[in-house]
């Protein structure tokens, strides 16, 4: 996973950020992408320091302190260690 997290973040470095325009879906009831607005933007390189964080900041936002899913993965890790004694 360690490996996988680092050549993410090398992946940065090469290929060219970019995003497509949103519009609200009626049928879908949230924005979804435009088809042939695809469009560059600048791109945000992560470091080996960002890639350490990030398995971290899946589990809380360490700016805000909010739960993202540490809930989550405690109540897995509880669950596997009664099972498992």
């Amino acid at each position: 996973m360690f490996a996988l997290n680092l050549c993410a973040a090398a992946l940065t470095w090469i290929i060219p950020a970019g995003q497509y325009d949103r519009a609200m879906n009626a049928a879908l009831g949230k924005k979804t992408p435009v088809p042939g607005t695809y469009q560059t933007v600048d791109s945000n390189p992560q470091g080996i320091l960002e890639a350490l964080r990030a398995p971290i900041a899946g589990f809380y936002d360490p700016a805000t302190y909010a739960a993202n899913a540490i809930d989550v993965s405690l109540f897995v890790l509880i669950i596997g260690g009664f099972l498992g004694w």
